[in-house]
């Protein structure tokens, strides 16, 4: 499936205040109204709702940007529980595909890689250096594709 903004589950690393940006967009699109978060009846434009006075001209959302936001919600969802963070505040997702390659460009960023040609750093084995980093993060679904989040 391919979101609008480039968020989608091909993406290594996807950033969830950017995925929070989108979702708002679509959000808007939704009328409110005491019937509940989905319009009664959606004739062009205009939205019927009972408990409104009056038409309210909108710009609904088709069938993919509503499953869009179906999945969108999910994946927030399952960040904030498994992962325990706050959603607008930024939590970075791995695609498990990426996550070794990950894990060397967090190390190299955080440690003295100057010598990283050189004797240990070439012959330090990535595969468990990565499976020994996510053990600090939780797994999460982002339609049917695994990622992981700093828990």
């Amino acid at each position: 499936m391919l979101y609008v903004n480039d968020i989608d589950n091909n993406e290594d690393i996807l950033d969830t205040r950017d995925i929070a940006s989108h979702m708002a967009e679509l959000e808007e699109r939704v009328v409110e109204c005491t019937c509940g978060p989905m319009p009664v009846g959606v004739y062009g434009h205009y939205v019927f709702c009972d408990t409104l006075d009056e038409e309210v001209n909108i710009d609904p959302l088709d069938p993919d940007e509503e499953e869009e936001l179906r999945i969108l919600m999910a994946l927030r969802e399952e960040v904030s529980y498994n992962a325990g963070e706050d959603w607008e505040d930024g939590v970075t997702l791995i695609r498990d595909s990426h996550f070794t390659d990950y894990a060397q460009q967090l190390a190299e960023e955080v440690c003295d890689m100057q010598s990283a040609s050189q004797w240990p750093f070439y012959a330090i084995d990535w595969e468990r250096a990565a499976r020994d980093l996510r053990m600090d993060y939780s797994p999460v679904d982002f339609d049917g594709v695994q990622y992981w989040a700093r828990a």
